[in-house]
């Protein structure tokens, strides 16, 4: 079972990474979904307990399905 703290660091790695796939600041994603740049940034790092209604918003501000922010299986057991 994952810890909390594996989780919010999952989530945070599949966000920088599909952020930076589409080559948005931080400002510019966090202008997007409606977050401050601090917020993002904690949420980039794993430090941040992220609610599924941002999460949500974050996702629709990077044009991705919420779920593929999620950890999956792989994120799981590797």
């Amino acid at each position: 079972m994952m810890q909390q703290s594996d989780i919010a660091a999952a989530i945070a790695v599949k966000v920088r990474e599909a952020r930076r796939g589409m080559a948005l600041s931080r400002k510019a994603l966090a202008v997007a979904a409606g977050v401050s740049e601090r917020y993002l940034n904690d949420l980039e790092k794993g430090r941040a307990n992220v609610s599924i209604g941002i999460l949500a918003r974050v996702a629709t501000a990077l044009e991705v399905a919420f779920t593929s922010l999620l950890p999956g299986a792989a994120d799981y057991y590797s």
